[in-house]
């Protein structure tokens, strides 16, 4: 979605929507609504010279981003042959206790991210679905403190404080 009607927001020389206008835009999408979302995040505007030289700021082809998809989805298909499921994703809270596995470490900073972003249960079991997939990109069989972190990052659902912070009700 647009971060505002207008889609400009935070750039405010080109945004022509005013703070109240932006609230309750954002206000549309309730938490409970938001909680269902695997991937949240904020995606900034990208420079024209950036598009012409993709292939040269990331150093991969889509044939090798393709391959490495292709990789994952062949560890999921393996992990969850006899499953009746096919991806991380489908997972349900029981088998995410099976696949999702953790050491101490990591467990203990699971638990502080739980309490720290009020997490639901259903929060909670889509960070560890998202970092799965993460640590089956790195074809790691157990989920490492650095995959919660990234996935952690992709769940920016705290009020969407990414788009609105800072803004005032004055008009």
């Amino acid at each position: 979605m647009n971060p505002c009607p207008c889609g400009y927001y935070p750039d405010r020389l080109k945004c022509t929507c005013t703070p109240l206008q932006i609230k309750k835009y954002l206000g549309k999408l309730s938490y409970p609504l938001l909680d269902r979302i695997d991937i949240i995040t904020q995606v900034h505007t990208v420079e024209y010279g950036s598009i012409i030289n993709i292939k040269n700021r990331y150093g991969e082809s889509s044939a090798q981003i393709r391959k490495r998809v292709e990789s994952v989805l062949h560890i999921q298909e393996k992990r969850f042959k006899g499953e009746n499921i096919y991806r991380n994703a489908d997972m349900s809270a029981k088998q995410v206790k099976k696949y999702c596995k953790v050491d101490s470490a990591t467990k203990e900073y699971l638990a502080q991210m739980y309490e720290k972003m009020s997490m639901s249960a259903r929060g909670y079991h889509k960070i560890l679905k998202v970092a799965r997939t993460i640590a089956d990109i790195e074809c790691k069989e157990i989920i490492e403190q650095k995959h919660i972190e990234e996935a952690v990052m992709y769940r920016c659902t705290d009020r969407l404080s990414f788009f609105s912070g800072g803004l005032k009700d004055d008009n």
